[in-house]
């Protein structure tokens, strides 16, 4: 079908098709990524009998970062 004759765009089909699907499996892949990373940090936090303070700054980002998106994906669906 011509581009002029769609009645959506495919970006919009495709979003509206797996969208949801989408973001709920990014959004489990980032929570996995960011266990893991608090699992090394606590692993070197012990090893070495003191604080990483970039390493707690930096997850506590991702944290925010991950509820930021969370709460959006719940305003979009």
């Amino acid at each position: 079908m011509p581009a002029k004759q769609r009645i959506v765009s495919p970006q919009e089909l495709a979003d509206r098709l797996i969208g949801d699907d989408v973001r709920q499996a990014r959004a489990a892949i980032a929570a996995v990524k960011q266990a893991h990373q608090r699992a090394l940090n606590a692993d070197r936090e012990f090893a070495s009998g003191r604080r990483n303070a970039t390493a707690r700054i930096a997850s506590a980002l991702a944290d925010r970062d991950a509820a930021k998106n969370a709460g959006a994906a719940v305003e979009a669906g």
